[in-house]
């Protein structure tokens, strides 16, 4: 089932051949009121999707939910088609978050015909894994203590004693061993399991068994956040980036309580609003390339501190989502994604909203007179998705913020602009693309 943006799907109710059904309403009531997940809202009988997109299986049932930009939300258009061009939308800007190419999972012998979001992630990560056991698993030096048919290592003597009593023909001893136990494969093989119990595809859950072959003896536990921050990067283990970034997607938004089949539920969605700021400032990298401007994406500055008492609150702090920096030599910055030339330091905000007029909200402006006064700004854009079907320009021309005893006809402090940014657009193939090889 496919469910847009702030869509509500009732108990009962029919959507692409499949039912909504009282238990998985349960499943997902459940879940959602255990983890306080705001991805979606619980109402009586009913969903309703939010701002956040992606998927969500509740047992059997899989929901995709996806973005929707559109004049007419509901206008007569083939839903299939809505469906078609809505999902490419999001596995666009889901590559920008750190690039993975998602529309050409299915390049190896799995092909998946009707596929869900989550059977894409859970390709691009077999893939990965299945390159990564080709080129050979990364090995590396560990402690082991066990039974051995010949001396190797330190007795452990006391062990030794225990278990070998009446064994004489083994030793207990504990070695250094080189090998593939380390915690890059162990991810692997826990991605691997999560995929063969999850995929709806079934080729693709046969791939991911038919490589956990070699692992089937691994008592791989429960893998957190901690396992990833432990993980340092080198030139042995820089090939295994891609699949940790997949796994790390799959494995800490699966359900904790997964394993004990308490509600058998996994989401695996994401803030529309940071996606669209993802996507925007992968599209301004690429545009700015070799133009000696550089792109901040984590700029803080603080707008509001407390007294000298110990009891008034932290510090407040402000971040855009993007700053435009010139370089030192004056260059300016030609005309790029429906902006003007640039020859300063300009801020930028993203904002996932079906805006259908230019004029700014009065929240936005009142955000962006801030941004200008702390980053010493004289210019600012607010850039929105340019909607489908809407009659809008690429820009506006700039409004101008008015300093305290300066009147409308005289010099203006700093501007502020609007720009609609086209979003992705899918283009058609022909006939024997669409079907694949045989």
């Amino acid at each position: 089932m496919v469910l847009f943006e702030h869509e509500r799907l009732r108990v009962g109710q029919k959507l692409d051949s499949g039912e909504f059904t009282e238990e998985t309403f349960l499943k997902i009531a459940k879940w959602r009121q255990r983890t306080g997940h705001v991805g979606l809202e619980v109402g009586y009988d009913s969903i309703k999707a939010t701002q956040w997109v992606g998927v969500i299986q509740a047992g059997k049932t899989t929901i995709e939910i996806l973005p929707k930009a559109d004049v007419d939300r509901y206008a007569e258009t083939d839903r299939n088609t809505l469906v078609d061009e809505w999902r490419f939308v999001l596995l666009e800007m889901l590559g920008s978050l750190k690039g993975f190419d998602l529309h050409n999972t299915s390049r190896a012998q799995v092909h998946l015909q009707s596929h869900t979001i989550l059977d894409l992630f859970f390709c691009a990560f077999v893939e990965e894994t299945e390159a990564l056991m080709r080129e050979g698993l990364v090995k590396t030096y560990r402690h082991v203590a066990k039974n051995r048919t010949a001396w190797r290592g330190r007795l452990l003597v006391g062990e030794n004693l225990r278990r070998n009593l009446v064994h004489r023909e083994k030793i207990f001893t504990e070695a250094i061993e080189f090998d593939v136990h380390n915690s890059w494969n162990r991810i692997l093989v826990a991605g691997l399991q999560v995929v063969t119990n999850r995929a709806e595809n079934a080729l693709l859950g046969a791939k991911a068994r038919g490589l956990l072959i070699p692992f089937q003896d691994w008592n791989v536990g429960a893998v957190g956040k901690d396992d990833f921050d432990r993980l340092r990067y080198d030139r042995r283990t820089e090939r295994y980036r891609d699949a940790m970034e997949l796994a790390k997607m799959i494995l800490l938004r699966q359900n904790p309580d997964l394993c004990a089949g308490s509600e058998d539920v996994f989401a695996l969605l994401f803030d529309m609003s940071k996606l669209w700021e993802a996507w925007v400032a992968e599209q301004i990298r690429k545009s700015i390339h070799g133009t000696g401007w550089h792109l901040k994406t984590q700029s803080v500055a603080t707008f509001w501190m407390g007294g000298e008492s110990e009891l008034v609150a932290a510090p407040k702090k402000v971040r855009p989502d993007l700053v435009l920096v010139p370089p030192g030599n004056g260059q300016k910055l030609p005309k790029r994604l429906g902006l003007p030339e640039l020859s300063e330091l300009t801020v930028l905000d993203t904002k996932w909203k079906a805006k259908a007029s230019w004029i700014p909200d009065d929240a936005d402006l009142k955000q962006m007179f801030v941004y200008n006064h702390l980053w010493g700004a004289n210019d600012a854009w607010l850039l929105y998705p340019k909607l489908r079907g809407a009659d809008l320009p690429a820009s506006t021309g700039f409004g101008h913020f008015l300093a305290p005893g300066i009147e409308s006809d005289k010099k203006p402090s700093s501007r502020c602009a609007v720009a609609f940014l086209d979003l992705p657009k899918k283009r058609r193939k022909g006939p024997a693309e669409l079907d694949g090889p045989t």
